[in-house]
């Protein structure tokens, strides 16, 4: 099993590069500044780490409490390397509770409403 934790680990870190390296190619031809062209790279890394989180969400296993807080930390990264997604914190609060860490999911949502006031997905989730 931890072979395969292994090459799955070096599987996201080698694609998370080839990304990465495809989002700075050739920055003479891009008519963006270098400060857009990072962050986009931001969202980029953004978006494969929560493609991973969305995976471990998506079998509602049961998780020991040290992987759950590493989830949630995995989630709080994957938020603010990316201010404008707000599927962590729609999403991320739901996984947690299934993983019965309702004090972590409580933050996160918290931290949601923090920064998008107006969504109800996310107010939703507190109240459940």
């Amino acid at each position: 099993m931890t072979r395969a934790r292994s090459a799955f680990a070096m599987m996201f870190c080698l694609s998370f590069f080839i990304v990465i390296k495809l989002a700075v190619i050739d920055p003479a031809r891009r008519s963006s500044p270098p400060s857009l062209r990072f962050t986009g790279a931001l969202r980029t890394a953004s978006d494969l780490l929560w493609v991973k989180i969305s995976s471990r969400l998506a079998f509602s296993e049961r998780v020991p409490a040290k992987e759950a807080a590493e989830n949630f930390r995995l989630i709080r990264v994957a938020a603010r390397m990316n201010p404008d997604n707000r599927e962590p914190y729609r999403f991320g609060p739901i996984g947690l509770m299934l993983w019965n860490r309702s004090d972590l999911a409580l933050r996160l949502a918290q931290e949601g409403l923090l920064h998008f006031p107006n969504d109800t997905d996310i107010a939703r989730s507190i109240m459940t």
